[in-house]
């Protein structure tokens, strides 16, 4: 049984709610190499080249298929005339709707009152003050935390440690608890010491002012819960030999300095002694180790590191020589050579690669080290650490930094932002080979100026998301893939790994998710040849054995190419449960106003190698949601909540957002639901403004029913009788679509002189099992019906 409750007409809102990167061999493969993959007969090439699914959605807005209008009156709508209409009731509800969970609107027109049905959430007295003080752009993230925190009793805990919260941090403390993993909050590690994320966003403030090149800008109250942080900087302009001030999106300060979280490395203070695994911390946070040095048994300053081309014998302490920093950078992208002599007038970048090149001059010793601690007591590293220690130091100085990887090429390194992306890295070993002035640099050229070519970057969002940064690095093509199952029905909300060529087979460069109609559209880079394999929570792999993949195309990419490629489960068939259609009944005085949007939410586990694998949550533009919509008395009602077959008239999929109006049939109580559909990966932001209309001079006695077309039997299998009534004069026609949005066939197109009704039989036989849409299109009216086709 499907668990709501109800909500009373007064306004409420209910919001609901990888791979083993260089960490030995700085390689990753599928477990086949690329010739017994080409050999085997379930790799099959899938440049089919087909178009892109057209769901019946039309200009972005509300599937407008098949409206209803009321009668006697223009269609309703905010742009509308209405003044024939009272407005009888007006509420509003935003919901967060989880896979398969759904909002409803109970309509009562015997006393003319609606109701709100949401699902059922419970919440913490403490988890609710918090909400009720965290920043209004913040508050759907942070519930959705706090409701999966709720169900092992830990919400109050994170919820007071905002509430605890200085108000000048109480911002970076909710967001840190909105946008850190279950996993990571849950970690006992964490838990021992969860007051660590107080104490990160005070380290912010508490070298803020010590920072000659940055400065903290603070906008909004907490009263009006508009407040945000973010950071400025000063730029040194060439062209006017003068500092600039440039000031940075509050996401980026957010997610790429207050985060806590950098990639692969657990988050958390508590050491673990004999912890082989690379995440020794010694009871410290990073930002507090590497700015103070502050443990007399494990100082970081003597390196004491000779090798034929020279020697470091310590460094500073990098919260002393930061300071003397007069501004973050020339824009100058360029190299700079390693043993450089650490200097005032240099830029901060210039410092941080200086310094960071100092405290790893030689190639890594094993075993490997993932925490900022270890690896800068160790003094030693490859790319993995190079990556790590720099992404660190810039977030300690307050410098937006996100870590970046080519597993193909089995390098990592990081870009710093400053009104776009700008490479940034010093490369390994500044003492390692005598006469290779490579080893040890500063590199801030675009691209990286490798001598290879990229297949595809992937920048990692500290929650796990992966953004795609191929475009920074290489010329591109563009891919748009298909994921349906055996008869072209969309497969959301699964993972597609994306494999490039590599030393040792193929390398996975990219893991990306379909949105709800089963496409992900990505570049990549020119001059490759692509694989792909899908992983579904559900469904399983395509193909069956994971360690294969389909070709994306076969041969290599030719830049600034598009393709369009769509793969498959083959022996998978979608059995969506639908509702029986209806025709509407006699409508009467009633009506309801709707208006609606749809934002996607794509939910995956981040597949990056460390203890603390979570869930992410990447939140999508306005109106990119699609939403189930129908109407059905309390029976039927009553047979959907508790996953019984039911009835329901005007049924529509796949509904993103728009406006749209509706008669009420006759009777007593009825229910409009809104649906997140046979998700499994995938979260819909619902918003509803809502009006129930009343007209008294409505008629309830025409002639001809309103509904132009209607169906039996539904399912059908071999023929499918359909009634017309043409209630208009003009141009009327009547044609079958399939399930892609293509037309199948045109059954009725004539030239209507005068009302009537006409039937007719069509035969399916020759048709797939699936769902069919007819549609019927007259001059002002389009009305759609739904058809399973079963064999």
């Amino acid at each position: 049984m499907k668990s709501m409750n109800i909500t009373l007409f007064s306004f409420s809102i209910f919001f609901i709610l990888a791979t083993s990167v260089f960490a030995n061999n700085d390689k990753i493969t599928i477990n086949k190499p690329v010739s017994e993959i080409t050999n085997s007969a379930q790799i099959n090439s899938v440049e089919y080249q087909v178009q892109p699914i057209n769901l019946p959605l039309v200009n972005g807005d509300l599937q407008k298929i098949s409206p209803i209008y009321l009668r006697n009156t223009e269609k309703v709508g905010k742009n509308a005339v209405k003044s024939d209409y009272e407005i009888l009731q007006s509420l509003s509800n935003d919901v967060i709707l989880n896979p398969n969970e759904y909002t409803a609107f109970e309509i009562n027109l015997l006393n003319s009152e609606v109701n709100v049905i949401n699902p059922e959430v419970s919440l913490s007295p403490a988890a609710i003050q918090a909400l009720d003080i965290a920043p209004e752009w913040l508050c759907k993230q942070l519930k959705i935390k706090l409701i999966e925190l709720h169900k092992v009793n830990y919400d109050d805990d994170y919820a007071q440690l905002i509430l605890d919260a200085d108000d000048n941090i109480k911002d970076e403390v909710a967001f840190c608890v909105a946008n850190m993993s279950y996993q990571s909050l849950m970690s006992s590690r964490f838990t021992s010491d969860k007051e660590m994320i107080i104490r990160n966003a005070e380290h912010i403030y508490k070298v803020k002012d010590s920072l000659k090149y940055v400065e903290l800008v603070e906008y909004g109250s907490i009263e009006n819960k508009d407040y945000y942080t973010t950071t400025k900087y000063k730029i040194y302009d060439s062209q006017t030999n003068d500092t600039i001030w440039s000031e940075i999106p509050k996401e980026y300060y957010y997610w790429y300095i207050v985060h806590p979280k950098l990639d692969q490395e657990g988050v958390y203070v508590t050491d673990q002694g004999t912890d082989a695994s690379g995440q020794r911390t010694y009871d410290y946070w990073w930002r507090d180790f590497i700015w103070s040095n502050p443990d007399p048994e494990h100082n970081y300053m003597p390196v004491n590191i000779t090798t034929t081309k020279g020697t470091v014998s310590s460094i500073p302490r990098f919260g002393e020589i930061i300071q003397s920093a007069e501004f973050l950078w020339n824009r100058k992208e360029q190299y700079y050579p390693f043993g450089r002599e650490l200097n005032s007038s240099a830029s901060a970048l210039n410092l941080i690669g200086n310094w960071t090149s100092r405290a790893l001059p030689v190639d890594v010793k094993l075993p490997r080290a993932f925490q900022p601690n270890q690896i800068i007591m160790k003094h030693n590293g490859n790319c993995n650490e190079d990556a790590f220690l720099v992404a660190a130091t810039c977030r300690t100085a307050l410098i937006p930094l996100i870590y970046l990887s080519s597993h193909a090429e089995d390098h990592v390194y990081g870009a710093i932002w400053d009104e776009d992306w700008h490479h940034f890295e010093f490369f390994r070993g500044g003492l390692q080979v005598p006469g290779n002035d490579a080893f040890g640099i500063t590199n801030m050229t675009p691209g990286g100026s490798y001598g290879w070519a990229t297949s595809m970057v992937e920048g990692f969002r500290p929650d796990g998301h992966v953004i795609n940064f191929t475009k920074y690095y290489t010329e591109t093509c563009n891919f748009n893939v298909t994921l349906t199952d055996a008869q072209g029905q969309p497969i959301e909300g699964a993972m597609l790994q994306i494999f490039a060529p590599s030393t040792n087979g193929y390398a996975i460069c990219q893991r990306l998710y379909t949105d709800r109609k089963g496409e992900t559209n990505f570049e990549s880079g020119a001059g490759k040849q692509y694989l792909v394999n899908a992983y579904h929570p559900v469904y399983g792999w395509s193909p069956t054995d994971k360690s294969q993949a389909f070709y994306l195309k076969q041969g290599a990419t030719v830049k600034n190419a598009k393709y369009n490629t769509a793969i498959k489960y083959a022996d998978l068939t979608i059995n969506n449960k639908l509702p029986s259609i209806i025709d509407l009944p006699e409508n009467t005085k009633y009506a309801f106003n709707l208006n609606l949007s749809a934002k996607e939410i794509v939910t995956g586990i981040s597949e990056h190698d460390n203890s603390q694998k979570g869930r992410f949550y990447n939140w999508k533009d306005e109106n990119s949601g699609i939403v189930a919509l129908f109407v059905c008395d309390e029976e039927n009602y009553n047979n959907f909540v508790n996953d019984e077959s039911y009835s329901a008239y005007n049924y529509m999929q796949y509904v993103n957002g728009g406006e749209l109006s509706w008669n009420l049939p006759k009777g007593d109580k009825w229910y409009l639901v809104i649906e997140n559909t046979a998700s499994a990966n995938i979260l819909e932001n619902v918003e509803v403004d809502f009006e129930l209309l009343y007209d008294e001079s409505q008629a309830v006695n025409d002639d001809l029913s309103i509904n132009a077309i209607s169906i039996s039997p539904n399912p059908a299998t071999e023929e499918v009788n359909i009634s017309l009534s043409f209630t208009e004069l003009g141009k009327a026609e009547v044609a079958i679509y399939n399930y892609m949005g293509e037309k199948v066939a045109t059954i009725f197109n004539e030239e209507i002189i005068s009302p009537r009704e006409q039937d007719m039989k069509v035969s399916v036989s020759d048709y797939n099992s699936g769902l069919y849409f007819i549609v019927f299109e007259s001059p002002t009216i389009r009305e759609t019906k739904e058809v399973m086709i079963v064999r």
